[in-house]
């Protein structure tokens, strides 16, 4: 029997607005992001919450959009799912930061173990993620799950998480990155994704 997992990204945040890097920072969304997403919720767009299980990376602004597009759902906190920690980088715009010698040597580094200072690198990050999407899948494997699941999580996980699932598919991972209220639909058969859609 198949099963769906639905990753979506959270709604817009003073972050995403303003460009900032961000990612442990555990910021709420802004007024018009939540409304967004309401009207995306009104437009259609989202799965069906019946029979669904939910869960969250446990960050305001993903429990807050699980809440402005389902209303207060009990759900799973998955801490695995927690977006990229940037570090000493965090909350400053790419203008501010880009100059810096820190910045470069961080982003230089092809194969991403290079951490951002006092945060994660990027293979650590991918690795985190990976993990995390193991555990939610073996839940439908193993028959655990015997209903369609809800994650409401982040761009950064969102973009490894598929890039696991699908390698191959883009030359870059953060080209999987959805725009915020969006994401995909994975089509889990015997705990695999088979396929997914976009929505």
């Amino acid at each position: 029997m198949s099963r769906r997992i639905h990753l979506i990204r959270h709604g817009a945040t003073a972050g995403t607005r303003d460009g900032l890097l961000y990612g442990n920072s555990d910021i709420p969304l802004l007024p018009s992001g939540a409304e967004a997403l309401k009207e995306l919720a009104a437009a259609g767009i989202y799965p069906d919450p019946d029979g669904c299980d939910f869960f969250s990376s446990g960050m305001l602004r993903a429990v807050e959009s699980l809440e402005a597009i389902y209303g207060a759902r009990a759900h799973t906190r998955m801490d695995e799912l927690r977006e990229f920690d940037c570090g000493v980088f965090e909350m400053r715009p790419h203008a501010e930061i880009s100059g810096l010698e820190t910045y470069r040597l961080w982003i230089a580094d092809k194969n991403g173990e290079t951490p951002a200072p006092g945060g994660e690198s990027f293979a650590a990050f991918r690795r985190r993620v990976v993990a995390g999407a193991s555990r939610l899948l073996s839940m439908y494997a193993g028959g655990e799950k015997a209903r369609d699941g809800i994650v409401l999580c982040h761009g950064g996980v969102i973009s490894m998480f598929m890039d696991h699932l699908f390698p191959g598919v883009h030359d870059n991972p953060f080209k999987w990155t959805p725009d915020p209220g969006h994401g995909y639909s994975l089509f889990i058969v015997s705990g695999k994704a088979t396929h997914y859609t976009v929505f």
